[in-house]
């Protein structure tokens, strides 16, 4: 059984998560640079390890993203919301 605060964050558009953003905007403003390689590798190995199809479905809501707001933690999200999506509209 899903929270119903985790319930209310699925509820979210899907191309934007203000919690997602802002840490990823405030990492790569004021973080160290340990931690914005994070966010960069994070994402490029995220993409990399789906397939081509879903990996373009995020890559679909991903680019409206401003460049400051895009890294690992919303492409982890993007993934996270298209697959719980696709499984409630599977029930």
């Amino acid at each position: 059984m899903i929270p119903q605060d985790c319930k209310s964050l699925c509820k979210l558009p899907r191309s934007h998560s203000p919690r997602g953003s802002e840490l990823v905007e405030h990492i790569r403003k004021w973080g160290k640079n340990y931690e914005v390689d994070n966010v960069q590798w994070s994402e490029e190995l995220l993409l990399a390890s789906c397939d081509e199809d879903f990996c373009n479905k995020i890559k679909e809501q991903y680019c409206i993203l401003d460049d400051i707001q895009k890294g690992g933690p919303m492409v982890s999200y993007l993934m996270m919301s298209a697959i719980t999506s696709s499984t409630e509209e599977a029930t």
